[in-house]
C-alpha cells in the first residue's frame, strides 16, 4: 500500500471522527476562493478581484498555477480558518 493511501485513509478517519467544523481539505483552488469571497463581499470586479487575491496570498510565498484561479501546488486548510460570520 502506498504512503499517499495511508496518509488519505488517515484524513478520512479524522473527518470521521471530528465535528464537521473541524474537517480540513486540499485544493489548489485557494486563489479562485479567495477571489470570489472578494468579489461578494465588496463587489469589486472579477479582474480586480482576482489582483487583490494573488497580492494577499504573494507574502505567504503561494505562487499561481497555471490555471486561473488555482496555485502552484495544493495547500491543506481547514474549514474553520475559512469560514467567518458574515
Amino acid at each position: 500500500m502506498s504512503s499517499q493511501a495511508w496518509k488519505r485513509a488517515t484524513r478520512r478517519a479524522f473527518d470521521d471522527k471530528l465535528p464537521e467544523a473541524d474537517h480540513s481539505t486540499r485544493t489548489k483552488r485557494i486563489a479562485g476562493q479567495l477571489t470570489e469571497r472578494i468579489e461578494s463581499r465588496t463587489g469589486i470586479e472579477a479582474e480586480a478581484a482576482a489582483r487583490i487575491a494573488g497580492a494577499l496570498l504573494e507574502p505567504l510565498g503561494i505562487k499561481a498555477g497555471k490555471k486561473a484561479g488555482d496555485t502552484a501546488y495544493l495547500l491543506f486548510f481547514g474549514y474553520g480558518s475559512w469560514t467567518t460570520s458574515s
